[in-house]
């Protein structure tokens, strides 16, 4: 629940563990800057590691995929082009 997503929240899916690691993070793109975003961290525990800056009432604005093993030298980042609010 909304209540429930915090710093320090953690939970886990099947091979995935994810940490609220802030809730007050900058996300900042070649699209845009967002304020005050929650910031997940998320690992499948040895191959992969997932970043994602959510802004409330929008969505994920801005996620990062990391190979861990083998390392990769520069993680991904995928950004939000557009939204719509209904």
């Amino acid at each position: 629940s909304p209540g429930n997503f915090k710093t320090g929240s953690k939970w886990s899916f099947g091979i995935f563990n994810a940490t609220v690691n802030s809730e007050k993070e900058l996300a900042v793109t070649e699209d845009g800057t967002y304020n005050d975003c929650f910031y997940v961290m998320m690992t499948d525990g040895f191959t992969f590691s997932y970043e994602m800056w959510f802004k409330k009432d929008v969505g994920i604005v801005k996620w990062g995929a990391n190979r861990t093993n083998p390392p990769q030298l520069k993680p991904l980042y995928y950004v939000l082009k557009d939204h719509k609010l209904n």
